[in-house]
């Protein structure tokens, strides 16, 4: 309970400007494509934590059946997320997602493959998550066979016959995401606080037993064939939450009314 308020202390301040812009610096552990291991990474996220447009619970694989295990918090709007990574940068603008989930299993396996220096076991997870879609217009021909038919009043067979049409049609041609992540004890929320809609204010990466970085690149062919360009995971060695003014958050990058400044604590 004192770690919750102490949470909720720290962004009682931050949302007195109605936003936060969020600062984090890495390296990759992990890379194939255009990323290699020890690559340095930098990004930023800005968004009005406390008022997304669309919140939802969250199932275990997609089954609605099953008990909810966390929440989604969606910000289309004045939201922004930018990552400079391997010589390149990615800009998203009006999509980000806050999701928070509750008592997730980590394996010892799953944490050598992050490089996590912390116990196998549930902790309760906080993703901050921007993505990108490009899609294009291509016209694609269809076609069907009618029925042949016997007219009896005229003795007349109408043979099979075959029409064509062309129809334009969206067809996805890459998918980008990027993500910032922490694990938390296990205790620090449960599905019945997340149903509290200001809970989404606990976003706090310094008190994170262990906080990562993932992103990727896949294209697609015109038959839906799928081509990875690039992906990597890393670890975040640095972070700073930033207070600033809305429409500022959406707007400036780099720029401080208040900076509360943060070293990530890893855990051996």
């Amino acid at each position: 309970m004192n770690k919750l308020i102490s949470f909720l202390a720290i962004f009682s301040i931050a949302n007195v400007a109605n936003a936060e812009q969020i600062n984090f610096t890495g390296h990759f552990i992990t890379g194939s494509g255009r990323i290699q291991v020890n690559d340095a990474f930098s990004g930023q996220f800005n968004f009005n934590v406390a008022s997304p447009d669309l919140s939802r619970f969250d199932y275990p694989n997609n089954d609605p059946t099953l008990a909810p295990d966390g929440k989604l918090f969606d910000y289309p709007h004045n939201a922004s997320g930018s990552i400079v990574f391997s010589g390149q940068q990615i800009n998203a603008i009006n999509n980000v997602e806050l999701a928070f989930h509750d008592n997730q299993l980590v394996t010892q396996p799953m944490l050598d493959s992050v490089g996590a220096k912390i116990n196998p076991g549930a902790y309760d997870e906080a993703v901050v998550t921007s993505s990108l879609r490009d899609f294009k217009t291509v016209n694609v021909e269809h076609s069907f066979t009618t029925p042949g038919w016997y007219d009896f009043a005229t003795g007349v067979y109408t043979p099979p016959s075959t029409i064509t049409f062309t129809v334009s049609e969206l067809r996805l041609v890459s998918a980008t995401s990027f993500n910032l992540l922490t694990l938390l004890d296990a205790n620090t929320f449960s599905i019945g606080s997340l149903q509290n809609p200001s809970y989404q204010t606990l976003f706090d990466f310094n008190s994170g037993l262990f906080s990562g970085f993932s992103v990727f690149k896949n294209n697609f062919s015109d038959t839906g064939v799928m081509t990875k360009v690039f992906s990597g995971f890393g670890v975040v060695d640095s972070f700073q939450v930033t207070a600033v003014p809305v429409p500022a958050a959406f707007w400036l990058f780099g720029s401080a009314i208040s900076i509360f400044a943060f070293r990530l604590r890893k855990k051996a």
